[in-house]
Order: structure tokens, then C-alpha cells, then sequence
């Protein structure tokens, strides 16, 4: 027992479970097999079965000595700050053997597995565990640390009613994060094949296959017959960059000053999340390097070819020296259309290939000047950018959503494990 939290006694963990109680002794046959979970399996709470080993315990790690039991929680000892903790939720799998990296928590009958495993994505533990370890390089805890960690205990019907909310939380946002994915697996094959194969009059992917008249070798690979190559420099008035100096006329308002941190590889929209302004010199400075809609960004030092398009609402904005700008012939390029190609695999590995080599990495303008675009008709263009900008806008809704329910897990668990909010439970269950 140590004090209260919100009229809830704080208990250690030691007081409430085995640590530790089963481990893989010298009496264990040499031809024991089992499956080893070690800490590199694990993520956040889940575990990567294609990642856990079968071992014979005549080979087997020295570190694979802890044996797990379903219902057991996990708290990994070793750099407990990445949070590679899990919970055994499965009932099928046997002879399941963990890293002694892991302090295996085996919850007495005062205790729910679950509600002391959502603890341990709990800030409160985290920073007990942090308080606890030792070690700058290799920070850990030990198994009499654990022991003493400690935790606001509700009665067993309330802690299980607790797990089951912020159970429900996190199956929400695995499916979040599984549709993420899905979607980002799609845009992959989307890329590929509007990128490589267009869309024609009527809307449809042209067939390599079934209709090989309507493709063409090309620098950059088999492309449809009816597009055309043309190098940046050629299908743009202007490309250009900033020069330094701009830190003088930093300011806390005015226009906005592009930097790469305004770029995301994610999409090809800005970002305006680390916003810097700037008071514009008078001159040729001020003038040239001025962002209007529609012109082409490119990240040219450091992390190079991340790729933005300034929207028709930019306003007055300036850009810095590692980003160049290319004012693209808007009778000859849609700018969303060069953008997605500019940000897609094929364009990538030519950003990689030109990628100046020496002692600091980066791109010059003819460099940038000679990247060659492929040029559908300007209504494929458009229909194109059309199909990924709309993708791009579904990925970025799911990713919205994502955030909110990882919000708003963060204020149960604050709210529920603090005692702060108590949950209702049906007086049977109290029982």
C-alpha cells in the first residue's frame, strides 16, 4: 500500500502479483521446443508472431528462460521507454518462453490482467519506471523494481470494466490503423499504374498487355504513345531558389517563408504546422524567389525530392534556399499532375541517382532543370491528379480519425486509471 489517488488506495504491483514465478531451469530437457518471444517481436502491445523464433533449449538463447502462461503481462525491463510490453490474450498457443529482457506479471486475485496492462502505457508507470532504471546507455529496471511500482486500485468488477472501455479504444484504433494501411497499400498500386499507364478518354487504365500499339520506350520507361518528355526547364518560365540571408528578415508576422519542413512525403499539399515569417527585402531577392499558386517546390539540400505544390490560397510567401521553385507553362502542365509523378517511385529514383555526392548531399538547379516530366494531354493530366488528389484526401481523413482516437484513448486512460472518472459496474457484478 502506498497512499491514495482520487480515494483509491495506491498498491505495488509486488503486492499484487508474481514476478517472474516460472523460469526454464537445468532440469529443462534439451529437446524442449518452444516459442521464444523476445523484445524485437514486440510493439506498443503487439506482438509479431512471424517474428517469434522456435527454439530447442539445447540452443536456445540464454536469454530465453522465462516462461509465459496465458493471461500474463509482459513489462519489458530494457529501455522500458519504448514500451515493448504485451499481454498473453491468447488461449491456443503453448510453450511460449520470453527474453528475461521482459518481467513476466502474473496477476493475483485482487488484480485484471488487463487493467494493469493498460497501465503500462500509463504516463504515471512511465515515469516510476523511468525514475527507477539505471544505466545511461542501456537504461533498465530490475525485477525489485517492478515490485514496487505502483497503481490506483479500484474493486476487481470496476478494473474490469476499466480494461474493457480502453479495451474497445484500442480495437478501434487498430482498425483505424489497419484501414490506414490498406489505403496506403492502394495508393502504392495507384502510383504505379496512373503513372505508368494513364488513364484514357473515357477513363480507363490503357492495358500494356491487350493493346501494346498504345505504349512506347521512352527515358523514362514504357509510357503510353500519346505522351511526350519534356525536361523541367523547358516546360516552366522560371526555376530558381532562394540565397541566404533571409534570417535578417525573420518576423513574428507577414508572409509566409517556405521552408523544407513545409513539405511532407506523405502528399504533395504543404504543411503549416512550424510556420516561419518573414518581412521580404526590397528588390530582385524579394521577387524572384516569391511562391505564387500552382508553383512547383522541391526540397534540393538534406532530405532531397520531397515535392509541394503552393495552393491557389498561398498568400504572399517566399522560399528559402534548399527548396527550389519551378513556375510550370500552365498551357502545357497541370502542376498536380507534375507533382504526383515528381513524388512517385519512378521520379524518386532519378531524385536518388542526381543526387549530388560530396560533402554535403543535395541538388543544383540545372540538375533540377533536366528532371524530365512525361506530358499526357492536359485533360489526362488533370484527370489523373484528379484520382490521387481524392486518394490522398481519403488518406488523410483516416489519418485525421486515427488522431482523434488516439486522443481520445489518452483522456481515458488519464480520466479511468487515475480514478479521476469512476466507471458504473451492475451491482451483480459487484457481487
Amino acid at each position: 500500500m502506498s497512499g491514495k489517488e482520487n480515494g483509491l488506495p495506491r498498491v505495488a504491483i509486488g503486492d499484487l502479483a508474481q514476478i517472474n514465478p516460472e523460469s526454464l531451469g537445468r532440469g529443462t530437457p534439451l529437446d524442449f521446443s518452444f516459442r521464444y518471444l523476445d523484445i524485437q517481436s514486440v510493439t506498443l502491445g503487439s506482438i509479431s508472431w512471424k517474428d517469434v523464433s522456435v527454439q530447442r533449449f539445447v540452443s536456445s538463447p540464454s536469454r530465453a528462460r522465462r516462461v509465459v502462461r496465458p493471461g500474463d503481462v509482459l513489462l519489458c525491463t530494457v529501455r522500458p521507454y519504448l514500451q515493448a510490453h504485451a499481454y498473453t490474450d491468447w488461449s491456443e498457443r503453448e510453450d511460449i518462453v520470453c527474453s528475461t529482457g521482459f518481467a513476466v506479471i502474473r496477476s493475483g486475485d485482487k488484480l485484471e490482467s488487463r487493467y494493469l496492462f493498460h497501465h503500462l502505457f500509463f504516463d504515471d508507470v512511465g515515469r516510476q519506471l523511468e525514475g527507477l532504471q539505471t544505466g545511461s546507455n542501456y537504461p533498465a529496471v530490475n525485477e525489485s523494481d517492478v515490485r514496487v511500482v505502483t497503481l490506483p486500485l479500484p474493486p476487481l468488477p470496476e478494473q474490469r470494466r476499466i480494461a474493457e472501455v480502453l479495451d474497445t479504444a484500442d480495437e478501434a484504433i487498430r482498425r483505424s490503423e489497419a484501414l490506414l494501411a490498406k489505403l496506403e497499400q492502394v495508393k502504392a498500386g495507384l502510383l504505379h499504374d496512373l503513372l505508368t499507364r494513364g488513364l484514357d478518354k473515357i477513363g480507363r487504365l490503357r492495358d500494356p498487355e491487350a493493346h501494346p500499339e498504345q505504349f512506347q520506350d521512352s527515358l523514362l520507361g514504357r509510357i503510353p504513345r500519346e505522351w511526350r518528355l519534356a525536361a523541367i526547364r523547358d516546360c516552366s518560365d522560371v526555376v530558381t531558389s532562394g540565397s541566404r540571408g533571409w534570417a535578417a528578415h525573420y518576423s513574428d508576422c507577414g508572409a509566409l517563408f517556405i521552408r523544407i519542413a513545409n513539405l511532407t512525403r506523405s502528399h504533395i499539399n504543404l504543411r503549416f504546422g512550424e510556420t516561419t515569417f518573414v518581412q521580404p527585402p526590397v528588390g530582385s531577392e524579394g521577387i524572384r524567389t516569391a511562391v505564387l499558386p500552382g508553383d512547383l517546390l522541391i526540397s534540393i539540400t538534406a532530405d532531397v525530392g520531397i515535392i509541394g505544390i503552393a495552393p491557389d490560397e498561398i498568400g504572399e510567401a517566399y522560399v528559402n534556399q534548399h527548396i527550389a521553385l519551378a513556375r510550370l507553362k500552365s498551357a502545357v502542365v497541370a502542376p498536380r499532375w507534375a507533382g504526383h509523378y515528381l513524388a512517385g517511385p519512378a521520379a524518386q529514383k532519378l531524385f536518388r541517382e542526381r543526387n549530388d555526392i560530396g560533402a554535403k548531399a543535395g541538388l543544383n538547379l540545372p540538375a533540377v532543370g533536366g528532371l524530365h516530366l512525361p506530358l499526357p494531354p492536359l485533360p489526362e493530366q488533370r484527370r489523373i491528379a484528379a484520382v490521387l488528389d481524392a486518394h490522398d484526401a481519403r488518406i488523410r481523413a483516416e489519418r485525421a480519425q486515427l488522431d482523434k482516437l488516439r486522443q481520445i484513448k489518452k483522456g481515458l486512460m488519464h480520466d479511468l486509471l487515475t480514478g479521476k472518472v469512476r466507471v458504473q459496474v451492475h451491482q451483480e457484478a459487484m457481487a
